[in-house]
């Protein structure tokens, strides 16, 4: 499995690539710069098609000799200027139970007339089985990634567990899925039920504040994955399995999820997508609150692992 990343390393960015299981990391800028120059995988995936295809060839011959030690680098967010990010509802099981929850607290609501927002929950939950793919906006601004700490702005911090696709534009403008990385959805679920009671809007400034969205540590090649749907995700709170699972129960396939989002209109360039979050992948669904200063990380033996701590409340 060669996974693919961005990274610091004595201050300069570079591109990094390693095998599944391996300790040190290939210094890729350094290995491709007679056939490119290229800092982060984003500008990898920038390269013509020929160029990228060239690119990866050496570098896959190559990786097995790590040149960089883990401890010499600090891994960035795998994409570092992705042009869109969009949460999408690929797999739906987490949203009854997120919803459940989400009646409740609107029901002990008496400053807003909850109203509306009510009957559009329950009618999303009698409507569960439509099969539609929706999804919520990210800002490209609010990336971290792993080891980064996550500040609460104030508010309720809660974690998604979900898988991440990377789709690069290709030569002709259509969409290429490039690979697979770790994410971590991360959501201030009072905002997100104070919003929802006024505007019907379960993303908004719920889901996009300073370093809300993880992903990571890296990309994971799509050719070396045979069946995505069915890789193992796992999130651990402070040293405990909290939920393990896969995208197997989806609605959409990644294929098919990302044919549908372009037909609609065309890729921007490089675009990360999430897949929707893996049933029983957050502490909403259940009723319960993360602990401030608490450890989660979230893992995939072909990815790796995704490691932040949840911060205080301003």
């Amino acid at each position: 499995m060669l996974r693919l990343g961005s990274a610091l390393h004595a201050n300069r960015a570079i591109l990094v690539a390693q095998y599944a299981g391996q300790e040190g990391f290939l210094d890729a800028t350094c290995a491709v710069r007679s056939i490119a120059a290229v800092a982060t995988l984003d500008d990898l995936l920038d390269l013509r098609d020929a160029e990228l295809r060239r690119c990866l060839g050496y570098i896959r011959g190559a990786a097995h000799c790590s040149d960089v030690a883990g401890s010499e680098i600090r891994l960035l967010c795998p994409l570092t200027r992705p042009t869109r990010i969009r949460d999408c509802g690929m797999i739906t099981t987490h949203l009854r139970p997120a919803f459940a929850q989400m009646i409740g607290r609107l029901r002990q609501m008496d400053d807003v007339d909850t109203g509306p927002a009510l009957q559009a929950l329950e009618s999303r939950l009698l409507g569960a089985g439509k099969r539609t793919l929706s999804w919520g906006e990210r800002d490209p601004a609010t990336l971290s990634a792993s080891c980064d700490p996550i500040a609460n702005p104030g508010g309720e911090l809660d974690f998604e567990l979900e898988m991440a696709v990377a789709v690069r534009r290709r030569d002709n403008g259509d969409p290429e899925i490039f690979g697979y990385t770790l994410y971590n959805d991360w959501t201030l679920r009072d905002v997100q039920v104070q919003t929802f009671a006024r505007t019907l809007n379960l993303h908004g400034p719920a889901k996009n504040f300073r370093g809300s969205n993880s992903f990571g540590p890296m990309i994971v090649m799509a050719d070396d994955v045979a069946d995505p749907m069915n890789q193992i995700l796992r999130i651990e709170v402070d040293g405990r399995l909290f939920a393990e699972g896969t995208l197997a129960a989806a609605d959409w396939t990644i294929p098919e999820a990302v044919a549908e989002l372009y037909s609609r209109e065309p890729i921007s360039g490089t675009e990360l997508l999430g897949s929707g979050t893996v049933l029983g992948g957050s502490m909403f669904e259940r009723g319960l609150v993360l602990r401030p200063g608490s450890s989660v990380v979230l893992s995939n033996p072909s990815i790796g692992t995704l490691e932040n701590r949840a911060g205080e409340a301003a």
